[in-house]
């Protein structure tokens, strides 16, 4: 600052101290506005009658985050046509009543990699919405889970016990990439009636619209990349 300027730094910064305190800034937020001298800059040309202000209306999410789960690492590779199997005898690793023929198709040939721990968010729809849609609010780099995750999930209510997965017959939505490496909807829904596992796939660009209060899976943003 000039040694001719008509500023009394010490007095002037206990004003806007004084003043930022009353409106709930923080120290840091208050340093943070000093640092981008835009910011004054703006104000200036509200004091001055050039600009105005506008308060921007927030958008709730139509994706209502529930919580958040940790899948453990993989050591081994994950084999699909090991795991996903028609089985509800007492002997099944996980009961699975049905496979749909795209999942077969798609999915079970499929050989993953070992992979290190994530972390998945799930959320609840609030609306109808299509792939397109829910992908686009998850983000990108966030909507991509695997089969070994879904797997993984599966095996802690492999009963149909309540739990993460939604049991009462609605759909759990998870993307993961087939063989051909094609990112597609997976879906998991417990058959109460039939005592197991139902899995299907679908194409993410079909028209179709997924009901409100089906649970959707994807990576948490603090952990979005798959390994």
């Amino acid at each position: 600052m000039s040694a001719k300027s008509a500023f009394s730094i010490v007095g002037l910064a206990h004003k806007v101290c004084i003043a930022a305190e009353n409106e709930g800034y923080t120290p840091e937020l208050l340093n943070a506005l000093a640092e981008r001298s835009g910011l004054f800059h703006q104000l200036l040309q509200v004091q001055l009658g050039r600009a105005e202000v506008k308060m921007l209306e927030r958008v709730p999410s139509v994706l209502e985050i529930i919580g958040m789960i940790r899948i453990p690492a993989t050591i081994k590779q994950f084999v699909a046509r090991e795991h996903f199997v028609v089985d509800t005898s007492r002997k099944a690793r996980v009961k699975i009543v049905w496979l749909g023929d795209d999942f077969d198709n798609w999915f079970l040939n499929k050989t993953e990699a070992p992979a290190a721990g994530a972390k998945l968010d799930y959320a609840r729809l609030t609306r109808l919405m299509t792939d397109d849609e829910i992908r686009k609010e998850i983000g990108a780099g966030c909507e991509e889970t695997t089969l070994a995750a879904i797997w993984a999930l599966m095996e802690r209510q492999l009963n149909g016990e309540s739990g993460i997965l939604l049991t009462n017959g609605y759909a759990n939505i998870f993307y993961v990439r087939d063989t051909n490496g094609v990112l597609r909807a997976v879906l998991a829904l417990w058959h109460a009636g039939a005592s197991g596992w139902d899995l299907s796939a679908y194409s993410v660009s079909d028209p179709i619209r997924w009901n409100d209060g089906r649970r959707v899976f994807s990576r948490n943003s603090s952990h979005p990349v798959i390994v």
